[in-house]
């Protein structure tokens, strides 16, 4: 019946584990974390850019050639640098993946080259003549760039930690400029500037295709004056036609060595891709370092001339059409998440006030976990798993006597407590009833029905005892005895078996001593054994009591597996009380931790 019991008990706490584990789940880092973050990156790192010429006829009017204009070229010392705040928001359940928007800047410097240039267009002078313009730079144009954007990023984000402290971090995304700003410096140009002027009788025209030979041109070029004066000072022709107005000059440096252009397209478009390892410093903030990446084309709207004036100068930029820059490095950044609580067990309890803050629990317990669903949080529960009453801590008890069925004592499982699990009795006992109030379970009360002493099994005396061992051994008596006849028992043997602290397991080198005690009950039906479990002074009355007990049943159990009949065995635990030595040492202590077994043979005389 008590097997049954047991088992009921167990299917019902598993029953009931299984059914609150359901309900509960652990969180995961991600899930711990709260949905919105806002982020702060500071990005520094290298470009590349790749320029496109715009058409040169636009900007040139009756463009003849652009032969002699080279492709400009983006390098030296490229450095680029930036910084975003976006905000973020993760909408799945694992809150690993999000989306993203916010403002970022970036500042990105380097040094664009033109190694020719050369057109020839038309052009108008002082006297409202047309002619040719012909400008030829006379050496590589060399200047220092420096752009910024303003852009908007539209991202995908994802998170996930690796661990309460560790995670990965990546965006990934698009980016729309929507301010652009080009400023060069430190121009490093010379220019020729020459014309060419047909005479149409009384003024002059444009001349598409001038050979300098046809009587009515009149060519102010180096060639020219050169053919028509030799060994001439060629610079001072040029200064004086420029003095007269003309636009012509030779070796002209630039005078405005710097300025700044805007790109006038309303909108470019770009990529960026992050990724970062994170560190959590707390619940709300974290740290990344990890690298990016941008592509990004700006188209330009906004052309110019690079130069038309002598000494004017208007930047290379002027003349693309079109500029790709990407740009790569090292990303770190700053992440606070908001919108939510520390949760780190994720059972809706804040850590603030969560009694249990690293196991998931109910708000009526502050957070604390309730495995059985008892109602009696797990840390107030001697029975954490398994379904049991508050009288008694939580732990099953069928007779409702405050005595547990079991108790759970972790990695030994369930320990039966209650002896008596259907019948009411008190703790001193076991939970077993106690008629006379002896102390004595009636279940091994040899004098149930009058109060006695332990050490009798529950006899007022010796003699009452002897009589009680002897009338269950053979039976009630058909006649009386003689007046003179004493009843007495010998006792064959008494030995002693020591244990661990807070033990009931029997050691090796102790089964020889039962195996000869189970030998000769077997050989002698009439002999019968009472053993008697014994603690040191360690611990409380009540778990001394229980510990005793289950010493002596220990070794009961252990005899009745080599044969020996139940009915022949007698076992008690006497906890404490009876010490065989004071336990001031470790030492003495020892030898009580004990259980002390007493063959007896009946006789009559």
């Amino acid at each position: 019946m008590k097997k049954i019991l047991l088992v009921l008990i167990a299917s019902i706490s598993i029953f009931k584990g299984f059914a609150q584990d359901s309900l509960m789940h652990l969180k995961t880092p991600d899930q711990q974390l709260p949905r919105f973050c806002l982020d702060l990156n500071y990005m520094e790192g290298w470009l590349t850019e790749t320029a496109k010429l715009a058409n040169l006829s636009n900007i040139y009017p009756l463009l003849i050639s652009d032969k002699g204009v080279a492709t400009p070229q983006f390098g030296g010392t490229t450095h680029s640098r930036g910084g975003e705040l976006t905000g973020g928001y993760f909408f799945d359940n694992n809150r690993m993946f999000g989306v993203g928007l916010g403002i970022s800047y970036f500042q990105q410097t380097g040094d664009l080259t033109m190694d020719n240039f050369r057109v020839e267009y038309q052009s108008t002078d002082f006297k409202n003549d047309t002619f040719r313009q012909i400008i030829t730079a006379k050496s590589k144009i060399t200047e220092s760039i420096k752009a910024t954007n303003v852009n908007i990023p539209i991202l995908l984000k994802f998170k996930h930690q690796l661990g309460k402290k560790v995670g990965i971090n990546a965006d990934l995304g698009g980016l729309i400029s929507v301010a652009t700003k080009n400023s060069y410096s430190n121009s490093n140009a010379s220019f020729d500037y020459e014309a060419a002027y047909q005479n149409n009788g009384d003024h002059y025209v444009y001349d598409a295709s001038p050979n300098g030979c046809a009587p009515n041109d009149w060519l102010i070029t180096k060639a020219n004056f050169g053919l028509h004066n030799p060994g001439g000072d060629t610079s001072a022709y040029f200064n004086l036609k420029n003095q007269n107005g003309y636009n012509v000059g030779l070796n002209k440096e630039v005078t405005n060595k710097s300025g700044s252009s805007n790109y006038t397209q309303s909108i470019n478009l770009g990529l960026i891709a992050r990724l970062a390892f994170s560190y959590q410093l707390d619940y709300h903030l974290a740290i990344d370092l990890g690298g990016y990446y941008t592509n990004m084309t700006f188209k330009n709207s906004n052309n110019g001339m690079l130069t038309d004036k002598v000494g004017s100068y208007n930047s290379i930029n002027a003349l693309l059409a079109s500029n790709n820059v990407q740009s790569y490095g090292i990303n770190v950044g700053l992440r606070y998440y908001f919108g939510g609580f520390p949760d780190m067990d994720g059972d809706g309890v804040p850590d603030s006030k969560d009694e249990c803050p690293t196991e998931p629990g109910l708000a009526q317990f502050n957070g604390c976990p309730d495995f059985d669903n008892d109602g009696i949080p797990d840390k107030f529960d001697d029975c954490p798993h398994t379904f049991g009453s508050r009288d008694a801590n939580g732990c099953p008890d069928a007779d409702g006597d405050g005595v547990p069925d079991v108790r759970d004592e972790g990695s030994r499982g369930l320990v039966q407590v209650d002896l008596c699990p259907l019948e009411k009795g008190p703790w001193a006992t076991h939970g077993c009833p106690d008629a006379d109030n002896d102390g004595v379970p009636d279940k091994d009360d040899w004098c149930p029905n009058e109060a006695g002493f332990p050490q009798y099994h529950g006899c007022k005396d010796s003699s009452s005892y002897r009589k009680s061992v002897i009338a269950s051994i053979s039976g009630p008596a058909t006649t009386a005895p003689p007046a003179e006849a004493a009843i007495h028992h010998i006792e064959l043997s008494r030995n002693v078996i020591n244990f661990k602290t807070g033990k009931a397991d029997i050691a090796d080198r102790d089964f020889p001593i039962l195996d000869e005690a189970a030998e000769d009950l077997r050989k002698n039906k009439d002999l019968v054994i009472f053993i008697s479990g014994h603690t040191d002074n360690k611990g409380t009355d009540q778990k001394n009591m229980v510990l005793s007990f289950n010493r002596a049943k220990s070794v009961e159990r252990y005899l009745i597996y080599k044969g020996v009949d139940k009915s022949r065995i007698d076992i008690s635990g006497m906890g404490k009380t009876e010490p065989i030595i004071d336990n001031k040492t470790e030492e003495n202590r020892a030898k009580n931790r004990r259980i002390e077994m007493h063959l007896l043979m009946p006789i009559s005389k």
